[in-house]
This record gives structure tokens, C-alpha cells and sequence, in this order.
């Protein structure tokens, strides 16, 4: 497992300069934070991200590697989630919401269990190519989350004068 995700995160990783003829630039992310399942203790989780946007609509697709662990056992979730930014980009903080689905592998449980979440968070950028972003989820596999992104663009959608 600890091959799948390493592999998942390079995928990530590596496709993200691929697009660079989209409109907007390719987002790549890192995120540290916690988790919490129902039936388990607290988590701690990282994991990285890279979010493709659709032309100028504000919608995006964000493939996603998590791993989470308490300590007694490990998690490895890949995610694809659906994002859609609800303030212009342009903007210093970027409001945005997602709906995410994957797959759970854990060696505990049945391998492959499904994960389904909804989120907001608010983008807040730093300089041109830096930003943070805290943002939070409730689900199922997780059931409660809250993560701090810490993110690259190569260039960010600037208002024009």
C-alpha cells in the first residue's frame, strides 16, 4: 500500500505542469491537518493534491491523495473532487466548495471502501504563485475533517485595468 500511494502522489505531482495551456494555471497542493472517522480516535492527515480548471467558469476537477493515521493503523484515500470557486478569482481570499468521492484502503476493514464528502474553504494568497487555504469537510469516510493547503500556482488570473 505504501507503493500505491507514493505512486498516487507522483501521478499528481508530474501531471500538474501537463496542462499548462489551460486558461488558469494548474494549482498543485499539500495539506496537513486532522481527521475523525465514527468509529475511531482522532487522525492526523496529509496528503497532495493538484486542482485543474475549466476554462473561466471557476469549476475544477482536484484528484487528491490522503493519507491518515492514528497511530494503531493507516488509511490511504484517493479522491476526486469537483470544485467550484464562488468569488472571482482575482480576489486576495477565494471562497470556493467541493463534493469529493474516492476509495478508502485500510487493512483493517474491507479494502476499498468508499469515501463521499462536501466542503468549503477560502483560498488566501500570499504572493502570485504562493497560498494557504484552510478548508473543511463532513462525510462519510471521513466524517469530519479540517485541513490547511498550502499551494503553488505557476501564475494567477490577475483582474485586468
Amino acid at each position: 500500500m505504501k507503493v500505491a500511494g507514493r505512486i498516487s502522489v507522483l501521478m499528481i505531482v508530474f501531471a500538474c505542469p501537463s496542462l499548462e495551456a489551460q486558461p488558469r494555471a494548474p494549482e498543485l497542493r499539500f495539506h496537513f491537518g486532522t481527521a475523525s472517522f465514527w468509529e475511531a480516535r482522532r487522525h492526523v492527515a496529509a496528503g497532495a493534491s493538484c486542482r485543474y480548471y475549466f476554462g473561466k467558469s471557476g469549476w475544477a476537477v482536484e484528484p487528491e491523495y490522503s493519507f491518515m493515521t492514528d497511530n494503531t493503523h493507516q488509511d490511504h484515500m484517493l479522491i476526486m473532487n469537483l470544485v467550484k470557486d464562488l468569488t472571482r478569482p482575482s480576489r486576495n481570499a477565494v471562497l470556493y466548495t467541493l463534493l469529493g468521492g474516492g476509495m478508502n484502503w485500510h487493512r483493517a476493514r474491507v479494502p476499498g471502501l468508499g469515501g463521499l464528502g462536501w466542503g468549503m474553504g477560502v483560498k488566501v494568497w500570499a504572493n502570485d504563485r504562493f497560498f494557504i487555504s484552510p478548508q473543511f469537510r463532513l462525510g462519510l469516510e471521513p466524517n469530519l475533517r479540517f485541513s490547511v493547503y498550502l499551494g503553488f500556482a505557476k501564475r494567477r488570473e490577475r483582474r485586468h485595468p
